[in-house]
């Protein structure tokens, strides 16, 4: 339900013409703050480890952390700028998104999967945290990549 709310009120602002970065940003730091603690329940409900939960912390705050990095390098290097908006200080790239949209579907998956095999979350699990260790590696090598040239 969560998705599709998120792709209608995508839609709707453009169609109305009234987005915003506050909006946008809003937006997002709302998913965060959804797959945050619906990960938090999972795990208290021991649906999904600990490791599990923390690497969803980790990664929000490597989100937050090196998307204020990248913007501070937009006068450096302007096609790592280019590929964010303007206003927004937030950065995307498609392994990030991807890890996003895992966890936002996860609560949904964990309870369509628990029904047929409990062993399936565990494996959902185990790829989404090595998708998460290939995001933060692209992101930390895009950032060496910068303050090198």
């Amino acid at each position: 339900m969560i998705i599709i709310s998120d792709v209608l009120d995508g839609y709707l602002a453009r169609k109305l013409k009234c987005m915003s970065v506050f909006g946008a940003n809003l937006d997002i730091f709302a998913d965060i703050f959804y797959s945050f603690l619906s990960t938090t329940i999972l795990y208290y409900l021991s649906v999904v480890p600990i490791w599990f939960l923390l690497i969803v912390i980790f990664k929000f705050l490597e989100f937050i952390i090196t998307s204020k990095l990248l913007k501070n390098f937009k006068k450096i290097n302007s096609t790592i700028y280019s590929e964010t908006k303007k206003d927004n200080f937030l950065y995307f790239d498609w392994l990030g998104r991807s890890f996003g949209i895992l966890t936002m579907l996860l609560p949904g998956l964990v309870c369509i999967i628990y029904l047929f095999s409990y062993q399936l979350i565990g494996i959902i699990s185990y790829i989404i945290f090595i998708l998460t260790i290939i995001a933060v590696s692209s992101t930390i090598l895009r950032i060496i990549k910068i303050k090198i040239a």
